[in-house]
């Protein structure tokens, strides 16, 4: 089966596509991914499926704004649907 051509273009959306053309539309997706920005350093692009990192200083270990004040961020991951994230101000 020949490529229904590109999945972007509505005038394609009534034509059959084949495994080629569907692995090629998911692939544009998950490489899309998330990127990550902050106030300094080079912007971060993760891919869909692969894990990052959001911590704050690695001696913060109590889930409270009193040992720093609130100057720091928090993050705590309590059970696989519910996480938590302080800002401090």
């Amino acid at each position: 089966m020949a490529s229904a051509g590109d999945y972007t273009n509505v005038d394609n959306a009534t034509k059959a596509v084949n495994a080629g053309d569907l692995n090629n539309a998911v692939l544009d997706v998950v490489d899309k991914g998330l990127t990550f920005t902050a106030n300094s350093g080079t912007a971060h692009k993760a891919t869909l499926g692969t894990s990052i990192s959001i911590k704050g200083a690695e001696d913060n270990s109590a889930f409270s704004t009193e040992s720093d004040q609130g100057k720091n961020i928090y993050t705590q991951v309590e059970n696989r649907w519910h996480h938590s994230y302080w800002i401090g101000k």
